[in-house]
């Protein structure tokens, strides 16, 4: 089994494999070799032209930090999300996907309202009765009156 790796930069003096040049770009080909590859430690696999003291250690924010956690949050829901669906039992599939309907049903109307209460705002009102305050105060007495 034999691997092709297209690397940009040179290929570097002592690697395992044979290297050609295609195009600009080294192709460096691994074969049973690939395991040490791995074993190297970090300071081997820095870019030619670094030195150890240019290469430094990122530290990551608490926004990283808080972002990385949000991803695995989300992925974790849909995994569970996904896991509840296909469940053996029936009454849990049906609980499911019905919590699942009213929660996107939720999500939806209050789209739908936000976008016809800007569109009434920012399009009908400043046409039909100008800048006039009043207009916006009667619309929105109206408003609660409906809701």
């Amino acid at each position: 089994l034999a691997l092709l790796v297209v690397h940009p930069l040179e290929a570097r003096e002592g690697e395992s494999g044979s290297s050609s040049q295609e195009g600009g770009k080294s192709v460096v080909a691994f074969g049973d070799q690939l395991g040490k590859q791995a074993d190297k430690s970090s300071d081997d696999a820095m870019l030619p032209g670094e030195d150890k003291e240019s290469v430094q250690k990122e530290d990551f924010s608490k926004v990283d930090v808080s972002e990385s956690f949000m991803l695995l949050g989300g992925i974790s829901f849909v995994m569970i999300m996904f896991y509840l669906v296909n469940h053996e039992d029936a009454d849990m599939k049906y609980y499911s996907w019905l919590v699942i309907s009213a929660t996107v049903s939720i999500f939806a109307a209050v789209l739908i309202y936000s976008g016809v209460k800007l569109a009434v705002r920012s399009f009908l009102l400043p046409h039909c009765f100008g800048a006039d305050n009043r207009a916006s105060s009667l619309f929105s007495v109206i408003e609660i009156l409906l809701y």
